[in-house]
C-alpha cells in the first residue's frame, strides 16, 4: 500500500469450523502514523452471526405459557432481538479487528479509537463501522553497510580506577566539618535564594552539595559552580546569575536570568585514602 492509495482486500472464508468473517477493509492513510479503517462486514455474516447466537438462545428461552425450550423460533427472535443484536455487533467488530490485526494491513501501537456505543447493527443489509489508529510509520533503511564507525578507546589507569573509587565513596560518607575555605569535592551546605528583579521568587535551605564544576538544579543548571565556590568560607554570600531551564515548570520564567544568592552553612571534607 502506498502513502496515496486506498488499500481494499477481501479476507475469504475457512471451512466451517472456523471459519473466518468475509471482510472488505479500507485503509486510508492520514498522515505517516495515522490511519483511518473503514470496515464493511456483508449482510450474510450478520445473519450467519445472528443464527448462531439463536442456536444457543433457543433451547435454553423461558417464555411465558411455554416450557424451557419450547417456544417457538420466531417468537424467541422477536422477544430477544436486541439483546442478540447487541452481543452480535461486539462479535462482529472483535472478530473482525483480530483478522485485520492479522491480515497484515499496518503495525499498530496504538489500540483503535472508536466509539462503540455510536455503531449501529442494521436490521438488514451490510454491517459498516469505521475507526482511527495510530501505526508505525514505513521508512526505507539507509545505507549503512560502509560506514565507518569511531570506537573510543579508554585506558583504564590506576589513577582512573582511584578516582572512580573516591567518587563513589564519597556518596557514603558525611565528612568533617573544617573551617578552611572551600575545595573541590568538598561537601558544602547551603542556603540558596532565587530573584528575580530583587524579589524572591524560590529558596531552598540547608541543601548539602558536592562541590563539582557544575550544580543541576531542578530547572537550571550553575556551569562553573566550583570557580564560584572554591575559597569561600563559612558564613560567606555570593550571588551567582542563572539562566531558567526552556522546560521549567514555570512558563513564565522559562528562558529567564535570575540570581542565585548562596549562602555557605557549612563545610564538610571527605578523607579516603
Amino acid at each position: 500500500m502506498t502513502a496515496t492509495d486506498t488499500g481494499s482486500d477481501q479476507l475469504e472464508a475457512g471451512t466451517e469450523a472456523d471459519q473466518k468473517l468475509q471482510l472488505d477493509v479500507k485503509v486510508d492513510e492520514k498522515s505517516a502514523c495515522e490511519r483511518h479503517v473503514v470496515v464493511t462486514i456483508p449482510a450474510a455474516e450478520v445473519e450467519r452471526y445472528r443464527r448462531k447466537v439463536f442456536d444457543e438462545i433457543v433451547p435454553k428461552a423461558e417464555l411465558p405459557g411455554f416450557r424451557q425450550g419450547k417456544a417457538p423460533r420466531k417468537l424467541v427472535e422477536s422477544r430477544f432481538r436486541d439483546q442478540v443484536d447487541e452481543r452480535v455487533k461486539s462479535e462482529l467488530v472483535m472478530d473482525s479487528l483480530e483478522q485485520i490485526t492479522e491480515g497484515g494491513y499496518f503495525t499498530a501501537i496504538s489500540e483503535p479509537d472508536f466509539d462503540f456505543d455510536a455503531i449501529d447493527l442494521p436490521e438488514e443489509g451490510d454491517f459498516k463501522y469505521e475507526f482511527e489508529i495510530e501505526v508505525r510509520p514505513d521508512f526505507e533503511t539507509p545505507k549503512w553497510e560502509g560506514l565507518k564507525l569511531t570506537r573510543p578507546v579508554v585506558e583504564l589507569t590506576d589513577e582512573l580506577v582511584d578516582g572512580r573509587l573516591k567518587r563513589s565513596l564519597s556518596r557514603l560518607l558525611e565528612g568533617e566539618a573544617v573551617e578552611g575555605p572551600v575545595q573541590l569535592e568538598d561537601l558544602v551546605t547551603l542556603n540558596v535564594s532565587f530573584k528575580r528583579d530583587g524579589k524572591e521568587i524560590g529558596a531552598v535551605f540547608d541543601e548539602t552539595v558536592h562541590v563539582r564544576p557544575s550544580l543541576l538544579f531542578r530547572d537550571a543548571e550553575i556551569p562553573d559552580f566550583d570557580q564560584h565556590i572554591v575559597g569561600k568560607k563559612e558564613g560567606d554570600v555570593f550571588t551567582i546569575p542563572v539562566k531558567i531551564s526552556d522546560s521549567a515548570a514555570n512558563e513564565a520564567l522559562r528562558g529567564e536570568e535570575v540570581e542565585a544568592e548562596f549562602e555557605v552553612v557549612e563545610v564538610r571534607r571527605i578523607s579516603i585514602e
